[in-house]
């Protein structure tokens, strides 16, 4: 019996000697970390500037007539320009520029360019052409503006956090429209620009 105790308190021993040593043996790391994610906040800088010409067909200086083309922002600044069109006439050409701000933290890309208009407006589906400076000769109309702009640098370039960039279209009525053909017209549209997260 002396046998069988004297067992007992050696297993009991032992394992306790097991528990401590694992226990000494044993040990554990905390990892605190902070993280924090990008901004993405791109607004417009200034409403924007429109200049207007005719190449001296018809008029000296068609800037002196304000209410042929305005262009301005939506009151929010949702990334949205309201252009309003009264009096163009074939031949006249409007010049639309404006400045993007990147405020956030992250470079941006333009992902999208959205008109906004009433197709049955035959003025604004048929009677304006627009264009870029960088390719003077790819006409389009406005229900071709977003696609047409995907391949120019409007589309290619990214803006850096703390950055701006200034984009240009121009706009025009073609000089070969004549007769009556949309004489009197007006009409109003709306070009959105969707930013996003460039990689």
């Amino acid at each position: 019996m002396k046998k069988t105790r004297f067992l007992v308190l050696v297993l009991v021993v032992s394992i306790m000697l097991i528990g401590a040593g694992y226990a000494y043996w044993n040990e554990t790391l905390t990892i605190n970390n902070t993280v924090s994610t990008g901004k993405l906040d791109v607004k417009f800088a200034g409403d924007p500037i429109v200049v207007l010409s005719d190449e001296g067909r018809y008029q000296n200086d068609l800037n002196a007539v304000s209410d042929v083309v305005k262009a301005k922002l939506r009151d929010d600044n949702d990334g949205i320009i309201d252009i309003e069109i009264v009096n163009f006439f074939p031949g006249a050409k409007a010049t639309i520029t404006f400045t993007v701000q990147n405020s956030g933290t992250i470079p941006v890309i333009l992902e999208s360019v959205n008109p906004i208009y009433d197709d049955k407006n035959e003025f604004l589906s048929s009677g304006l052409e627009f264009y870029t400076d960088e390719n003077i000769y790819n006409l389009m109309r406005l229900d071709a503006l977003s696609s047409g702009l995907k391949s120019t640098s409007w589309c290619t370039q990214s803006i850096n956090a703390g950055s701006s960039r200034e984009y240009t279209i121009h706009m025009q009525m073609p000089g070969t429209i004549s007769g009556d053909i949309f004489e009197g017209e007006s009409g109003s549209f709306s070009i959105q620009l969707n930013y996003t997260q460039y990689d």
